[in-house]
């Protein structure tokens, strides 16, 4: 088929009308379509989230909460006492040291100097701070 074929059927297709019953049935099916796949997926939604639950449940290991009454009896030699356990301080809680400012020294306040270099080395910038007016301030 040529372009020429195609274009004269595709003019030949705009001109038939379509029926309206045809247009609902179509419709109809594309939407029942949609709903059934979207109620798929939730549906495979739920069976991942509860094999993923199952698999957590099996991998975990049961209860550590036990009643003492229920674990087996170990005998014990009646030659030999139990050993003692070592006494238990409690530790204190510590807390961090405060850090005070340090008195400003004329060294430590001296003017900040920024310096930026350029790619040019014989440019460079020089940003200086002046502390005159926060020293009469202070």
């Amino acid at each position: 088929m040529t372009e020429e074929e195609i274009r004269n059927l595709f003019r030949e297709m705009r001109d038939e009308t379509v029926p309206a019953d045809a247009v609902a049935r179509v419709r109809a099916r594309v939407a029942d379509r949609v709903e059934r796949k979207a109620r798929w997926k939730i549906g495979a939604w739920f069976a991942a989230a509860a094999t993923v639950l199952a698999a957590v449940l099996l991998i975990l290991p049961q209860s550590r909460v036990h009643n003492p009454a229920d674990a087996p009896r170990i005998a014990r030699k009646p030659d030999r006492p139990p050993p003692e356990l070592p006494a238990f301080t409690p530790r204190l809680t510590v807390r961090p040291a405060i850090r005070r400012r340090r008195p400003r020294t004329e060294d430590s306040a001296a003017a900040p100097l920024i310096r930026i270099e350029t790619s040019d080395p014989e440019v460079v910038i020089l940003l200086i701070a002046d502390n005159q007016n926060e020293r009469k301030q202070e």
